[in-house]
């Protein structure tokens, strides 16, 4: 009987609130962005191999963002690091978010266009609406992995913000 009650003494004080969510340090507290890129014309439609040096998927908390590089060094935009694979018809991308919960206000497809890291320009922006003049935003959640979708049109560009 004493062996009992100290097996569920020993039992109880190990539980210290383990079901209570509040102290569960194994919940997510990251969330990650992916996508699919759809490039229209296909690998038909890209501009000359030599004005693509690399292209990205930038979220930025802030529309419009008001500098690039500040935006990223601050910690107000996420971005692939890599660039996506260039010259294909669409790419996947995924980014992970460690700062949520966030509302992601202004998503664009980057478009570096020279060696130097800042040229570059928007090519593609996430819109639920189709109206590249009015990005939509997205509002992430620990543990959320929300997938989305954006059009690249080389002969239409959205406005340059930046």
């Amino acid at each position: 009987m004493k062996k009992l009650f100290l097996f569920m003494l020993i039992l109880l004080v190990s539980c210290d609130e383990g079901l209570n969510p509040g102290t569960n340090r194994n919940i997510a507290t990251r969330a990650f962005l992916t996508g699919n890129i759809y490039f229209v014309d296909g690998k038909e439609g890209w501009p000359p191999t030599d004005s693509v040096f690399a292209v990205r998927v930038v979220a930025f908390k802030n529309y419009p963002p008001t500098d690039i590089i500040n935006e990223i060094l601050s910690g107000n935009a996420f971005f692939t690091f890599n660039s996506l694979p260039l010259f294909v018809d669409s790419a996947f991308f995924s980014i992970e978010i460690k700062d949520t919960p966030v509302e992601l206000k202004y998503i664009v497809v980057a478009q570096q266009y020279s060696d130097t890291i800042t040229a570059q320009r928007a090519i593609g922006v996430y819109t639920e609406t189709g109206d590249k003049t009015r990005p939509s935003s997205i509002k992430l959640f620990p543990g959320d992995s929300i997938f989305i979708k954006i059009e690249v049109d080389f002969s239409n560009l959205p406005p340059q913000p930046f």
